[in-house]
């Protein structure tokens, strides 16, 4: 199967004139065909044939699902990774490399066959590691396929919708929000260019008004502290991933907003979100249910065990993530902590999670990480630096945990806007 013809195939009758655009240049359905045809030939151009890997290390903008689907459809393989990231060392052979929208030439639109491929792979993402090691992860056409129909069938993404994605295309959940399952089910995407900023974040959502946005909690909670009340009148669904969710954030969102965060969990090894939060069922402070197929279990010392038909190409069958859950009594998996995070206070274990969860609520401090070095508690913090900010933040940790040092950081997240531990 070609992916870029089965999309194609899917959305001939698509009701949304428009499929993406990025603030500054929108492409219809049928646009979007004879770029990606034309820019199709610009890479068989260049020499691409099936199967070269062609590195995609750009900023989101309407030319990267360009160049996306035109590697599909002629049979090659797109490799996404941040603009700013580092890559690795063991890096595979990379036919073509493309950084800059005006590097390469939308031609004439050509007859060029869709390639049928061989072997599956849609997708090779530079991960940042969900167990904290950077790897090269391969998707399937089917997993692509798979995950946008469990997340329609989990009630979560529905026929035409308006999608706005804060995580980048560089990683999977912001491919999949803003390609995979928009594309899937006859979308509109739009495109944050540069930084998304919150302010710009704000902007965009004014504009575009999208029925479905996609977001990492740190920039949930500065939404809550910034954006007007009304902000989400013409969004049906909010889904959240990347890190935990706190109970306390979701509520305190809910209830300025009018609007239910949908937590998931997922992991760019198991094909993106396994596990998600559901309108039936809903439970604060959890994950919600795997999706139908999806198989879960907990080791004895609580850790998460998935086994998906979506999982990375060269996965085990049983993916150990590394997670620490147990189950609520309404059946939904709530997440504690990090297996090999946890961390002895005074004589008592507890998870950094928990004191993150603590300091962020404080509205004067920005973001945090914390960590035990030696026999120290620290605190990586983005706050102002004052006595009165400290003695708050002690003021509010459970005595065990008021020992805590203070480091003051620029930054305690890598570019996808994972905290960094």
């Amino acid at each position: 199967m070609n992916y870029a013809e089965y999309l194609w195939n899917r959305n001939r009758r698509s009701k949304n004139n428009e499929c993406i655009d990025d603030g500054e240049q929108a492409l219809g359905w049928g646009d979007l065909l004879q770029c990606v045809r034309g820019t199709a030939g610009w890479l068989k151009a260049q020499g691409v044939v099936p199967y070269d890997r062609v590195l995609l290390q750009m900023e989101d903008c309407t030319e990267l699902p360009v160049l996306f689907l035109a590697c599909q459809w002629i049979g090659a393989v797109p490799v996404m990774a941040h603009p700013d990231q580092a890559l690795p060392d063991d890096l595979p052979p990379i036919k073509l490399k493309v950084t800059d929208p005006d590097q390469f030439e939308v031609q004439d639109p050509v007859n060029i066959p869709f390639m049928k491929p061989t072997n599956e792979c849609a997708v090779k993402f530079i991960s940042s590691g969900t167990k904290g090691k950077s790897r090269i992860i391969s998707w399937s056409i089917f997993a692509m396929c798979f995950t946008a129909n469990k997340m329609y069938g989990h009630g979560l993404i529905d026929d035409n919708p308006r999608v706005l994605s804060m995580p980048r295309m560089s990683w999977g959940f912001g491919l999949g929000a803003s390609l995979r399952d928009s594309f899937y089910w006859g979308g509109y995407t739009r495109l944050i260019r540069g930084v998304p900023t919150v302010e710009r974040i704000i902007q965009h959502i004014q504009e575009f008004k999208p029925t479905h946005f996609y977001v990492i909690p740190t920039v949930l909670q500065k939404l809550l502290d910034r954006a007007d009340r009304n902000l989400f009148t013409r969004t049906k669904w909010i889904v959240s991933g990347g890190e935990a969710l706190s109970k306390e954030l979701s509520q305190e969102f809910h209830a300025k907003f009018g609007r239910r965060v949908y937590d998931g969990l997922g992991a760019h090894e198991l094909g993106g979100f396994f596990c998600m939060q559901q309108p039936e069922n809903y439970e604060y402070g959890t994950v919600g249910k795997p999706f139908d197929q999806v198989r879960i279990k907990l080791s004895k010392d609580g850790e998460m065990l998935v086994s998906t038909p979506a999982r990375a190409l060269g996965e085990p069958e049983w993916y150990r993530t590394g997670d620490i859950a147990e189950i609520t009594d309404q059946g939904n998996y709530r997440i504690i902590g990090r297996k090999g995070t946890r961390i002895k206070v005074q004589s008592r274990w507890c998870y950094p999670e928990e004191v993150e969860t603590i300091i962020k609520n404080i509205d004067t401090v920005e973001d945090v990480r914390v960590y035990k070095k030696g026999t120290e508690l620290i605190a990586d913090i983005i706050a102002p630096q004052d006595q009165d900010t400290k003695n708050l933040i002690r003021s509010q940790l459970p005595s065990e945990a008021k020992i805590i040092k203070f480091n003051y950081v620029d930054s305690v997240r890598n570019l996808n806007g994972k905290v960094v531990r």
